[in-house]
This record gives structure tokens, sequence and C-alpha cells, in this order.
């Protein structure tokens, strides 16, 4: 933080025979730095591959909120020119392109449905793209049905009951919403009766459609809308906050009113390093244990269970020597010089993070609208690439006491596990590593390679690291402020628990 700041003294003097790092042979420091690369590697390569493997369900997720968005402001503002907006969804795999032609058939009518039908079949024949037999066979529902729609026979006598539950059962919220026509059919004034026709029917209101079901099918059209126009509106406030903040911050930084709180160059950094990497593989062994569990098992709550119990390798430095008041002082494991201001300074570095984060998002978007150009309609199959977290399938489709596990593992057990392994254990090691570059450079040093080995180890997928990244450099500050790690997991507690409300509000049905 500021060269010229003081470290603030230890609240206990070291005993005359504190192990230093010189103690320790660099060997066990290039070992555990060798697990550790490798670990990366493998989990790199796994990450890649599971990026082009494999059901799309969280892009069916993202699609199905897009989608219900689009409706609900159609819904709501009545506002022109939605599906010009919403035709950038048709792209990805079958299963989400066959969910498109209902968003089609609700935005523009059953016409347009057929059409990206007809579409998507030349588009399936050119890139040699096969579909299954579930795919198929949805294909030919949707094909029925809007031919029904567009003679207004909106009880879709072409479909059989069985047929209907294929519908919901394949489509999920976008089944039910074919089911439910109302959006943009063709208008009933332009139609010449046929006397016994269908239209004549239909005219007659023997066929009309089923105002429950539609009103149903809306609801979270609505619900999803309303909620992205409030997190809108909160973000915009959050991010103003946030500006404001980092602008305080850098200013008093420079002044030397904020100094560091970490003292360097008092610890044996290298066996840090062991215990880090002693952490991964414990970690990866209890996950690869979870695997093995039977389905019905509570799988989240043994998960945070689990990663509770990784932390029994905060023994290590222990075993090794070190005292355990000294290594809680070095991995910051204490209430902080001002244990009531603390979570306030980590609502501040909090404020960093969502500064920083702004900042990637417009980068990445600018990235996007070079790579995509005018915006159109992607021409391949390819799946969903963007970040998101696994858990989400369990926040949009879970019950309660789902949803419940879910906030008590990103709120309470991921921001303890992850904060006293990366920004206390790790980047202990690192700081002492690199003591001798001063305190500015050696905490970028140290942040970036802390906050890269954070990214990279969550499921949100190559392309969610240097969002990650951006928010860890927040953490990374708070715990280089204030010495204590209270305030890393105040803001790693405080943004899991926004995204998670955010993501119900969203998500849920």
């Amino acid at each position: 933080m500021n060269d010229r700041a003081d470290n603030p003294p230890l609240p206990f003097p070291l005993p005359e025979e504190s192990p230093r790092s010189s103690r320790w042979p660099l060997a066990w420091a290039a070992l555990a730095w060798v697990v550790i690369v490798g670990f990366v590697a493998l989990h790199f390569f796994q990450e890649a591959r599971r990026e082009s493997d494999g059901e799309d369900r969280i892009g069916l997720i993202t699609m199905r909120t897009q989608a219900r968005y689009m409706v609900g402001m159609r819904e709501i503002l009545d506002m022109p020119g939605v599906y010009d907006q919403a035709r950038a969804l048709n792209t990805g795999p079958v299963s989400q392109r066959l969910r498109f032609v209902v968003l089609a058939g609700e935005l523009r009518g059953p016409t347009e449905a057929r059409k990206q039908l007809r579409e998507l079949d030349r588009r399936a024949r050119e890139q040699g793209v096969a579909f299954t037999p579930p795919q198929q066979a949805l294909h030919n529902l949707l094909d029925h049905l809007y031919r029904d729609y567009e003679h207004l026979r909106f009880d879709a006598p072409l479909l059989s009951p069985k047929d209907r539950q294929q519908l919901r059962s394949g489509l999920g919220w976008f089944g039910e919403l074919a089911l439910a026509p109302g959006g943009k059919l063709a208008p009933l004034q332009f139609v010449l009766p046929i006397a016994g026709g269908p239209a004549a029917t239909a005219l007659r209101g023997e066929s009309a459609p089923d105002a429950a079901a539609r009103e149903k099918v809306l609801e979270p059209a609505r619900q999803t809308f309303a909620a992205l126009l409030g997190v809108t509106g909160g973000s915009c406030f959050l991010v103003l906050a946030g500006i404001i903040g980092t602008i305080v911050f850098l200013v008093l930084v420079a002044r030397g009113v904020v100094r560091s709180g970490v003292r360097c160059g008092t610890s044996p950094g290298g066996v840090y390093a062991e215990t880090f990497a002693l952490w991964l593989l414990l970690w990866t062994g209890l996950g690869l244990a979870g695997r093995l569990l039977p389905a019905e098992a509570p799988r989240l709550l043994l998960s945070g269970a689990a990663a509770l119990l990784s932390l029994a390798v905060l023994a290590w430095p222990v075993l090794r020597g070190v005292p355990w008041r000294q290594v809680r002082e070095d991995i910051g494991l204490t209430a902080g010089r001002n244990p009531a201001v603390e979570p306030l300074c980590g609502v501040t570095c909090y404020g960093i993070s969502v500064t920083l984060l702004v900042v990637v998002v417009l980068m990445a978007v600018g990235v996007m609208f070079v790579v995509r150009g005018d915006g159109g309609e992607e021409q391949n199959f390819a799946p969903y690439s963007g970040p998101a977290h696994p858990i989400v399938e369990d926040v949009a489709s879970g019950d309660f006491w789902a949803r419940f596990e879910v906030i008590l593992l990103a709120c309470v057990v991921a921001p303890v596990v992850e904060e006293i392994m990366f920004r206390g254990v790790l980047y202990r090691h690192l700081r002492e590593a690199s003591c001798g570059l001063g305190t500015g450079r050696s905490f970028l040093v140290s942040a970036t390679v802390v906050n890269f080995l954070f990214a990279i180890i969550h499921p949100q997928g190559l392309l969610g690291v240097p969002f990650l990244m951006a928010l860890a450099y927040g953490f990374a500050s708070a715990r280089e402020w204030r010495g204590t790690l209270v305030p890393c997991m105040v803001g790693h507690a405080l943004n899991n628990g926004l995204v998670m409300l955010v993501t119900m509000l969203v998500l849920g049905d």
C-alpha cells in the first residue's frame, strides 16, 4: 500500500526462537509450487473440456431468464422492437434454438415460429447437425401447434394430451408458453371467416385462448422483468458509491493515511506454500469422495462440511514448529486493530471490487461487440460459454430447503474457507517471498497471483476469470490494509449474498 508507512506492532511479542524463512528448505516450497501449478494446469484442461462437452443446462437457464425478461417487457411496457432484440437468442445448441422458436411465436406470431423451424432445419443440414429423437419430436410438435394457431385453432386439436405433456417436460417454461397463446397472433379482424371453418369457430369463441393458463405462464416473466429493472437501479447506485469510495481510498493511500496492516519479513513464509498445496490436495480428494455419495444425499450440505473439514491443513504449520498464535497472526485470523471498524472496511473494499468489475464488464462488452459485429444471429450450434456457476441450477429449480443450503454455502462457508486459504495462507507466503520489492509492488505481485488462482479454481468457466479477479482485488486490498481477514470475509459474503438474492429473484419460479 504505502512504502512510507510503518507496520503496526504485533499484539504480542514474537518468541525469541521464532522460525524464519531461512530455516525452511527451499525444496519444500518449490515442491509445493509444483503441486499448485500442476493442479491449476489440470483444472484448466478439465474446465476447457467441460465448456465444449455435455448438456448445456446453464445456457438454457440463462436463455430462459433473457426470454422471460423480453416477454415481461413486452407485457408491461408494450415496447416495440422486442423481437429484434430477441433474435440474438437464436443461437447455441438445437435445444436452445427450439426454445427460440417458441419465443418467436410469442413475440411475432405462429407464422414466424414456423419460419424459424424451417430456418433451423436449413442451418442444421448445412452444418451437419443431427437432431436427437426427442429434439425431432419436439420440432414436429411445435410445427403442428403453430399450424393450428395459424388457423386460429387455439385448442390445438392436432396435439394429444400426451403431446402437450411432452412439450411441457421437454421445453419447461417455454412449453407452457407455447401452449398458452395470446401474444402476437394473427389479428381476428383481418380474418375472413368461412362458414363452418376454423376461423369462424374461433370468431364465435368456441376455441378461445385459455386466459387463466396465459396469466399463469406470464407471471414469472413479469417478475423477472421487474426484478431486473430493480437490480439495474440498485446496481447503478452501487456502482456510483463504489467509484466514489475507490477514489477516496486511493487519495488516502497516496497521502499515507491508509497504511499496510501486514508485517513483512516476520514469518516462515515457505511453510504456507506447503499448507496451501496440502489444502488443494485435500480439497480435491474430498470432492472426489463426494462423487461416490448416493444421489439422494444432501449434496450441498456435505459439500460445505467438506470445505470446513479441509481447514484441518492449518495444523501443518504448527506441526512444522510455528506457534499457533503466530500462525493466526500471519494468516489474518485475528479480530483486527479495531474490531468494530473491520466490517465497515470490508464494505469499503467491496466498493473497490465493484468498480474494478464494472471496468472488466465494459471491456468484455467492447470485445463482444467487435467479435459479434452487428449482433446478428450466430450460425454455429456451440453451447453457451459465458461465466456462470453451476449452483444456479439449484437456485433456479430448487425448493426452499435447497435455496437455504445455497445461501449457507455461498454466504458463510465459502467466504470463510476461501479467504483463509487464499487471502490468508497463500497471500502470506507470497508477501514474504516478495517482501524485498517494497510494499506496493509486493502487494500487486502477491494479489495478482492469488487472485488468478482464486478465479481459476471456481467453476464459472475460463471466461469468468477476469470478473472473479476484479472482485478479488478488492478483497486483497482489505487484507493488506487491515491485516485481518474479517473485512475480506465480510466483502466476500456481501458479494455472494447480493448475487444469490438477485439470482433467486430473477431465476426462481
